[in-house]
């Protein structure tokens, strides 16, 4: 197993820096980071369910779809939502005015520090998470771009506004992706069906 420790400090020093970014006025950088429950790699095309033996990425991008600053996937956004700044993320997105004091978002940020597997990832983020005092809950595994991946949900109290944030991680060439959306707790349902229309048009760009 490569450095734990170390890997789980990064960690929690990433949950810390970007938890105040969810809440308006709080910070003007944007939303904040993922972080994921262990579970097992299966999930249909669509959402819950189970997967096939050998996952088919899909490539084929829809209408409408805005590349990652890496190049390696794509998906469209809802039409009415900007770009958010947040320097470690490969795509930010967020609606352009808060609700119920929290700026809905969405935001993928890349792990290349060679994890040992998704399992360790996941457990070393629900970890960090949870060392900030926040309730951590395994969402249903499902496929994300025709890959496997595995999440969960933070429930959390970011300057006395509660605020949900749903987390996924999948695996693309030895990469791991960090997917979170981020909300009011008063606004989590509308968030989980804006995640799921997301989720929906993801398609890898790049081998």
């Amino acid at each position: 197993m490569v450095n734990g420790r170390a890997a789980l400090l990064c960690r929690t020093a990433l949950v810390a820096l970007l938890a105040c970014a969810t809440v308006a006025g709080c910070a003007d950088a944007g939303p904040a980071e993922p972080s994921s429950a262990a579970a097992s790699a299966t999930g249909s095309a669509s959402g819950s369910g189970s997967a096939s033996a050998s996952p088919s990425p899909v490539t084929s991008m829809a209408p409408g779809s805005i590349k990652s600053t890496d190049g390696t996937f794509a998906l469209v956004a809802p039409a009415t939502w900007k770009p958010l700044k947040q320097k470690s993320a490969a795509l930010a997105v967020g609606s352009p005015s808060p609700q119920n004091q929290v700026t809905e978002s969405f935001i993928v940020v890349i792990e290349k520090q060679n994890p040992p597997s998704l399992a360790d990832v996941i457990e070393q983020s629900t970890t960090a998470w949870k060392q900030q005092n926040a309730t951590v809950t395994n969402l249903p595994d499902r496929a994300i771009g025709g890959l496997p991946s595995q999440g969960f949900t933070v429930e959390r109290t970011a300057d006395g506004v509660e605020v949900t944030q749903s987390q996924y991680f999948v695996l693309w060439n030895s990469v791991v992706y960090v997917l979170q959306m981020s909300s009011s707790t008063k606004d989590s349902a509308q968030a989980s069906q804006t995640l799921d229309s997301i989720l929906g048009t993801w398609a890898w760009t790049k081998k």
